[in-house]
């Protein structure tokens, strides 16, 4: 069993990782981070739910950005 203070230290790295994504390929490793913290700390449902919304939005956002220009 982990400290809780790991477990919430593990649940603020992942965040930083979302949060410093500024491209599609960041989001693919967010996502890898995510899937971690979810081997890690199955009882995270809501925050892990949560980060990949984030994640997904983001996703969505930077593919419309890159592919958005190629049909102009």
């Amino acid at each position: 069993m982990t400290s809780p203070l790991l477990r919430t230290h593990e649940v603020n790295m992942v965040n930083e990782i979302i949060n410093n994504c500024s491209s599609l390929e960041d989001t693919a490793l967010a996502a890898k981070a995510i899937d971690s913290l979810e081997k890690s700390q199955p009882n995270e449902k809501a925050t892990i739910w949560e980060m990949r919304q984030i994640v997904c939005d983001l996703s969505f956002e930077y593919y419309a950005k890159r592919y958005a220009q190629r049909k102009n």
